[in-house]
């Protein structure tokens, strides 16, 4: 079965009222039998304030365990 995840996060100082973006994560994981997993992330980032430009990644990770 899949683990899944979504989380949503809010960048604002913590003094003084500059709002620097958003950003959405998305990840899902799985075990491949014993030893391996497998894992795939998502992230996209909305800035708001210069110099905070709008970025979007992706992992996708391959583990074993011995």
């Amino acid at each position: 079965s899949w683990n899944l995840q979504l989380i949503y996060h809010d960048f604002t100082a913590e003094t003084g009222s500059t709002d620097y973006g958003t950003e959405i994560d998305f990840s899902a994981a799985r075990s491949l039998g014993k030893r391996y997993k497998l894992l795939l992330k998502l992230a996209e980032f909305n800035g708001t304030a210069p110099g905070f430009d709008d970025t979007r990644k992706a992992w996708l990770m391959l583990t074993a365990g011995f």
